[in-house]
């Protein structure tokens, strides 16, 4: 029972080798955390005391069996957290249906009540054995939602979903995932790519206007060649000055993982030849004539003004083209 809880410390694997859920024979069902509605057997308590202040991490990944685990501020008292099926962190020696809090902010000196429990459905056995680890949580991605995104560049930009949380869900896509945001802007109209290609990770793609917003974009499956189940949204049309909010995300919750966003200019924008993100410029008009006249591209993606992509280059028509986006115009 709560009252007779077992005093446990910090550390990977505090019960050691486990405990079994058997003999446990009392059920303290007004206990039953939010994560789990439905009924529960064979509880076993536990106290902890934290010495500091800070985010801590519980969970069951030493079990054999299906667990819940729920964390209280004193018996009888309110829930602090709860987890049924893991959604963040590791996947390293942890089974989809053990539990794991994967932060939850404490006080030291304070001591917690952790129920760990297995719905009445479960299989249990002689040979079950229950665990818990109690450890200092990771920080979260730094990213994780959209009010924290992350500035992205144009060329590459890392993320990480292993300790993500999920806080949308794409149209394109609608199963819950862990996600990370990032906000993008420039200096002047044009289009752009947004890729997740080159990994392995099974990634889900949004452009949002702002948080809580609308989303303008969403790509699931990309299915090009070498990149099939990642994510690609072409020729998006971005506004001088006007953020977009990007969020990548997963097919699903246990899908996770590190990758790579890339965002590149497509169309009219490249011409921006010195890379250096102001277009137009005095520059690029001279770096345009050099190349019709025969010189060397600059940056290597001079064919990018074949506006009309004929496959011709140069022609006149991209020279107007040209004079037209510098004018204002929008790219062909």
């Amino acid at each position: 029972t709560c009252a007779t809880a077992q005093t446990v410390a910090l550390g990977t694997n505090v019960l050691g080798a486990g405990q079994s859920p058997c003999n446990a024979y009392i059920n303290d069902e007004q206990s039953n955390g939010s994560c789990f509605t439905g009924a529960t057997k064979t509880d076993r308590w536990f106290s902890f005391t934290p010495a500091a202040d800070g985010n801590y991490r519980f969970e069951t990944c030493g079990s054999n069996y299906d667990t819940i685990i729920t964390l209280f501020d004193g018996c009888n008292g309110g829930e602090v957290a709860c987890n049924d099926n893991y959604t963040t962190g590791p996947a390293t020696g942890c089974n989809s249906n053990r539990s794991r809090i994967a932060s939850a902010a404490l006080t030291a000196g304070q001591t917690y009540k952790l129920r760990l429990t297995t719905a009445s459905a479960s299989f249990i056995s002689s040979t079950s054995l229950m665990n818990l680890s109690i450890s200092v949580a990771p920080p979260a991605a730094v990213n994780d939602n959209c009010s924290s995104a992350s500035t992205a560049i144009l060329g590459v930009n890392p993320f990480d979903l292993t300790e993500a949380t999920n806080d949308f869900a794409a149209s394109c896509n609608t199963a819950l995932s862990r996600d990370v945001w990032f906000v993008y802007s420039q200096p002047n109209n044009g289009q752009i790519k947004l890729s997740t290609c080159g990994g392995t990770l099974n990634t889900v793609l949004s452009i949002i206007d702002t948080c809580n917003g609308f989303e303008l974009g969403c790509n699931d499956n990309a299915n090009v060649t070498g990149c099939t189940t990642q994510s690609i949204i072409n020729n998006f049309q971005m506004t001088a000055g006007v953020p977009i909010y990007i969020r990548v995300g997963t097919n699903n919750v246990n899908t996770f993982g590190a990758g790579n966003l890339t965002i590149e200019t497509v169309g009219c924008d490249t011409i921006d030849f010195n890379g250096n993100g102001v277009f137009p410029e005095d520059q690029d008009v001279v770096d345009f004539f050099f190349v019709l006249a025969g010189g060397a591209c600059p940056t290597g993606t001079c064919q990018d003004i074949d506006f009309n992509n004929n496959g011709v280059f140069p022609e006149d028509q991209d020279v107007i083209d040209f004079f037209n986006v510098l004018a204002g115009g929008q790219c062909p």
